[in-house]
């Protein structure tokens, strides 16, 4: 099995959250079981008794990586619409029924990946998954919506980059030096013009492209029954049907090693950037 090194690193990360306070932890690799289903979709499962919570990860196979200049910015923009409402739910439901269940619900876009993770009781882990796989399968990505998310990401880059410390203009121009040309080198979040000029049918093809259930891994840990997880995640991830994901294939020149920027004598900070699989 050859799990990406965000899997790998989301299992070392929550085993040793869920380990506690214990001053004598010591990290070994838990015993987990893989599954896959019909229709292509990956589950690991991590039983961990030590507290009555859950925490489900679903990651999807796409970001930077599957973007040009043209489309630059619409993962991390298909990440925000999944927050705006599915064809049963709207935004104000959506965010009502995570406030009453007690779900922590958030997401992530990166370069080769977007990542979604909820937290919960393990009395709330029906509700939790149903919400995950009507976000990820079901979202409508109402024009209205659409329109208002582009001016909230455009705000968004726009204060950023103003920052003197800006975390991400630091990343991005390490990303043109190390790898010269896209996708890699183009900015996680998009830029002002790319997220302007963006269409809503430009972000739905992108959606019915990737997120298929065959393009997705998703990893639970907490305090369940594997074979009570295992016909809950099948119920709710298992009977969406697969669609063809296009592979793209990327060839990665050799670049500079080194770039140096100096913005303020107020902080010191080093980024280092190294080559290796995902």
């Amino acid at each position: 099995m050859n799990f990406p090194r965000v899997i790998l690193s989301l299992l070392v990360l929550f085993t040793a959250a869920f380990a506690g306070s214990n001053q004598d932890f010591k990290f070994s690799f838990p015993n987990y079981s893989y599954h896959k289903f019909d229709n292509g979709f990956e589950l690991i499962l991590v039983e961990n008794r030590t507290n009555p919570l859950i925490a489900s990860v679903v990651v999807v196979r796409t970001g930077l990586r599957n973007e040009t200049p043209e489309n630059n910015g619409v993962s991390h923009m298909l990440e925000h619409m999944t927050f705006n409402g599915t064809d049963r739910r709207t935004q104000k439901q959506l965010y009502d029924e995570l406030d009453f269940h007690g779900i922590y619900l958030n997401a992530q876009t990166s370069e080769d990946y977007t990542t979604f993770m909820a937290l919960n009781h393990k009395e709330q882990i029906s509700p939790t998954l149903d919400i995950l796989s009507d976000m990820l399968f079901h979202s409508t990505f109402s024009p209205a919506k659409f329109e208002k998310e582009k001016g909230i990401i455009v705000e968004e880059i726009r204060k950023d980059s103003e920052n003197p410390d800006y975390k991400e203009e630091s990343e991005s121009e390490l990303r043109k030096a190390f790898y010269l040309k896209p996708p890699y080198a183009l900015p996680v979040l998009g830029t002002v013009e790319t997220v302007r000029n963006m269409s809503r049918e430009q972000v739905l093809s992108y959606y019915r492209e990737y997120y298929s259930p065959n393009n997705m891994i998703a990893i639970v840990i907490g305090d369940f029954d594997s074979a009570d997880m295992l016909n809950k995640m099948r119920q709710y991830f298992g009977g969406v049907p697969a669609q063809r994901v296009a592979k793209r294939r990327i060839s990665l020149q050799r670049s500079f090693p080194f770039v140096h920027t100096v913005r303020s004598d107020k902080g010191q900070t080093i980024y280092l950037k190294f080559p290796a699989p995902t």
